[in-house]
Formats: C-alpha cells, structure tokens, sequence
C-alpha cells in the first residue's frame, strides 16, 4: 500500500534532505569529539559503555594499534595480526564473511564479542540472550589456559552464550552457560565474548577484566586492529553520507505502516527531527512514535 504525501510535506522533505546534507558534512566534520559519549564499545567514546580507555592503554602500553575504519573485505594480510569486533551493529556482507574466513585460516586473531558477533565468525554457535544483558554477573573459569590463569574470573553483561554442546574449547561460564570460547580454524584462532564488558570503561575496573583482555590479545608484538567500521565510523565523506543514508532507508522501510497511520489521520508529519536524527552517526537512535510524532 502506497503511502500519499500532500504538496506541503513534499516541500517539508526536500527542505529536510538539504539540512540532512548539511549535518552529514558537520557530523563526519566533528565526529570524534561528538561520538566520545556514545554509549556502544567504540574506540572513541569516553562514556561508561564506550571503549576509549582500553584502546588507549593499548597505545601508552606498547601494543601497535590503530581503529580500522573499512570494509572488513578490504583486510590487510593476517599474519601478527588481531582484529577486535566489539558489539557489532551491522550484519556483515558475504564478502566480508568470507574475508574474515580466510583472515583467520592464514593465521589471524579475532575477537568478537556481542549478540550478533558470532554471525562474523567461520563457526558460530552463539545464543541471543536478552534478559541476561541486564544484569553483570561473574564467570569463573572453566578450563585451564594462560587466559584463565591471568584471570580466574572475570564480569560481564552476558548478551549471549555458547552452545554447551561444541567443538570449541570452554574458558568461562555462569553455572549454567558457557559465556567465554576459543577455537582454532585454520593456522589462527578466534575468541567469543557474551559482551564486551570487560574492554568498556566502566567494566575494565572490575576484578579480572583487565587481566582477561591483555591475556586474550596474546603476543604484544602483535598489530591491533579495533574496527570502528562496525559502529559506523568510515574512512570518507562518501561513505559515511551512504551509510546515514542507508540507515534512514532501513528506518523509513520498517515504519512505514506508522507513517501511512500518520498521513491517513492528517496530522502534521515533521520529518526535519527524524532526518537529523538518522544523520548523525553518533547518536545511535532508531526512529519511534515521537519522531514519526504527529500534531493534529
């Protein structure tokens, strides 16, 4: 069913596209300085769910490394190197897949963490689990490993688990789900996370966080890669116009039936607030009822 949009709200939204345009270009302009309160693991952010700390304790400790902000099929070589996917908020394209496949099998290091991390790996057993999310708990180790030794426990908002039943090798749980696993694929190896609570600014400090992500990154000699692509942080101009403009293309997609509901009823459509919000690749909101929000 086609959505009717009178003479009004047309001129309403090319106004909205131009300041749209306008935003992208401050936005990508400021973004370091905007997205340091963003409340998902970036590198960038300074807020208690942000990972600014742990990315610069890398930096002041020795460690080489430097955020990666391209499609992850356009990976350098693995050898020496490990590629952090912290949170991730987007599906990965089969290109993508099938270089983080190959990157692992030559040798690479991957650690993922998240609901949806696993849908990035070569082998993913992982298990949504919402509920759990909101609460930290404490995981005990399950296995001996240099990792479980640096840190016997660790604490975390688990936002998934592993299936009990697996190939890869357990390192913590709950009691009653396994949260932590390695497992080898090819000559590297990948590491899963329920979350990234340990790396983030608020649960670095806890008891054994610190421990457990200096231990999982291995040899200090090895390159760092922390992928800000994932979180929407892009190289260029152009890519971070397509992607805000990807994300309101998604949005306006999965509400339509609230925005037909808006127009049927003739109320007032603003759709200048939703485009600025959508734009603004550091605010990560999604449209709702007071966006779509009408006034009679």
């Amino acid at each position: 069913m086609s959505v009717k949009v009178n003479q009004k709200d047309r001129w309403l939204l090319l106004g909205a596209g131009f300041v749209f345009v306008l935003l992208v270009v401050a936005a990508v302009v400021f973004s370091s300085s905007e997205k340091g309160q963003a409340e998902y693991p970036t590198s960038y952010s300074s807020a208690s769910g942000g990972a600014k700390a742990a990315y610069l304790l890398l930096s002041e400790t020795g460690y080489h490394v430097q955020r990666w902000e391209r499609p992850l099929s356009d990976l350098p070589e693995a050898k020496s190197r490990t590629l952090i996917l912290a949170e991730p908020e987007e599906a990965p394209t089969r290109q993508e897949r099938e270089r983080l496949k190959a990157f692992v099998s030559e040798g690479g290091h991957i650690i993922a963490t998240g609901m949806f991390a696993g849908t990035f790996l070569p082998t993913d057993e992982s298990v949504p689990d919402i509920f759990s999310g909101m609460t930290w708990k404490t995981a005990s180790s399950l296995s001996p490993s240099k990792i479980t030794r640096a840190a016997p426990q660790i604490v975390l908002a688990p936002r998934a688990h592993w299936q009990p039943i697996s190939a890869a090798y357990p390192l913590y749980g709950d009691g009653n789900h396994t949260l932590v696993v390695k497992y080898p694929f090819g000559r590297g190896d990948v590491f899963w996370w329920a979350s990234a609570t340990p790396l983030t600014n608020a649960g670095l400090k806890e008891q054994g966080n610190l421990e457990f992500f200096l231990a999982s990154l291995g040899d200090q000699k090895n390159e760092v890669l922390w992928d800000e692509y994932i979180h929407g942080y892009r190289e260029t101009l152009a890519a971070s116009v397509f992607h805000s403009y990807a994300e309101i293309f998604w949005i306006l997609r999965n509400d339509r039936v609230r925005l037909e509901r808006a127009s049927t009823r003739r109320r007032r459509f603003r759709p200048t607030l939703c485009l600025l919000v959508a734009a603004t690749p550091t605010m990560n909101v999604r449209l709702d009822d007071q966006c779509l929000g009408t006034h009679r």
